[in-house]
């Protein structure tokens, strides 16, 4: 019988990879930003036009945190419905939950824990490459 070609599938899961490793790159430079802003607003020294600024790039960071789930649990679905890729599932399902878990962090203002957190999500989304393998 001959292998199923999955290049698809595999370039589904690449551009998940692609799209965490992009926004993590920039997610810490935008979290330091926070931290930086934290720290004048304790000491008296942000504007309120600042302290809403900071607001809104929170909300957004947290709006994009949201939609890259969103791409995730999309790509979960496809897979579930396949069953030739049900290992494939399993662990992007693992993956989607970490996703949750760092969007759930990431809506209670505790960014450096999402920030780990989006790292599993890649580490599981690597492991999701490697099973195509076996």
């Amino acid at each position: 019988m001959p292998t199923p070609d999955l290049r698809v599938e595999v370039g589904m899961v690449a551009d998940q990879i692609k799209a965490y490793s992009r926004f993590i790159y920039i997610y810490g430079k935008v979290v330091n930003g926070f931290e930086v802003a934290e720290e004048q607003v304790r000491r008296g020294q942000m504007t309120t036009t600042a302290a809403a600024r900071n607001r809104e790039s929170k909300e957004a960071l947290y709006r994009q945190v949201v939609n890259l789930r969103g791409a995730l649990d999309a790509v979960v679905q496809k897979f579930q419905a396949n069953p030739r890729l049900q290992v494939q599932y399993l662990r992007l399902s693992s993956a989607a939950e970490a996703a949750l878990q760092a969007e759930q962090l990431a809506a209670a203002t505790r960014w450096d824990e999402a920030g780990k957190t989006l790292t599993t999500v890649i580490e599981r989304l690597a492991d999701t490459m490697v099973s195509f393998r076996q």
